[in-house]
């Protein structure tokens, strides 16, 4: 995340499956990057195409480079003891879509088909991009570190953010948002919504005088955003609270639930 504008270049690779490498499916694919683009103010730099054997979709592998000064940096190493820890939209927003799209008729006799549409939907609302959240809360001041959960979901994403500030993290389990319809997904296919591919959601860690002006600006641009926990000091650790429970330490996911599902359907 930064401040101010930027250069930025992208770079990117495009497979396509055999059999399906008409003029139109490669035009369709550059229009859409080259539109993301110019919304973005990134310069389109080049890329490559080839024809690959035993694909059944296309794949579009991309590079985005950008130029910061170091004082505007913000990694995940910045997260310092007393810091809130905030997190936007909710999660699994990336595993919710993925899984009404790939396996619609594991959810048929739970979802209606509004809803399954609703769910696949969520790659574009809330969507899975943490831009305009990240410029807000920048712009807005008092955020020491960002982490944008992905693989292994928020669970992996707070243990990754721990071992890269070399602090403690505790989090509260019910503060954690979980969408309706993720929730009932997630609980179809017997998956934990907290391992699962999380994109879509921006973890971020504020000081504490000013994690409440960061929640309200985002929220005031219409993005769900919530406070769930807080950075002590203390070896790389991640804690887990819930009402009714003791404190104990919040299981760092091997691999991220998803895999299980596409294991279980192979």
């Amino acid at each position: 995340a930064t401040t101010g504008a930027v250069p930025k270049w992208l770079l990117v690779t495009a497979l396509l499956p055999e059999g399906q490498t008409t003029p139109e499916l490669v035009e369709n694919l550059s229009n859409q990057v080259y539109q993301a683009c110019q919304a973005h103010q990134i310069s389109l730099v080049g890329g490559h195409t080839e024809i690959t054997h035993g694909l059944d979709r296309p794949l579009l592998i991309g590079t985005l480079i950008g130029e910061v000064s170091p004082q505007n940096l913000v990694t995940p190493r910045g997260a310092r003891p007393g810091d809130a820890i905030l997190i936007t939209k909710g999660v699994p927003i990336e595993g919710t879509a993925i899984l009404a799209h790939e396996f619609p008729s594991r959810l048929a006799g739970e979802l209606s088909t509004d809803e399954i549409e609703i769910a696949r939907q969520f790659l574009h609302q809330p969507g899975i991009s943490v831009l305009k959240e990240a410029q807000i809360a920048v712009q807005t001041g008092g955020v020491t570190a960002m982490h944008d959960p992905t693989e292994g979901g928020l669970a992996a994403a707070l243990w990754e953010l721990a071992k890269a500030s070399n602090n403690s993290l505790e989090i509260n389990l019910d503060a954690i948002p979980i969408p309706a319809l993720s929730r009932r997904i997630c609980r179809v296919f017997g998956i934990n919504p907290l391992a699962t591919i999380a994109s879509g959601a921006l973890l971020m860690t504020c000081a504490p005088e000013q994690a409440k002006s960061v929640q309200h600006a985002i929220q005031a641009d219409g993005i769900a955003c919530a406070q769930i926990g807080v950075v002590m000091d203390g070896p790389p650790m991640v804690w887990e609270i819930a009402s009714g429970t003791r404190r104990k330490r919040l299981h760092y996911p091997a691999r991220d639930e998803i895999a299980r599902v596409y294991e279980q359907a192979s």
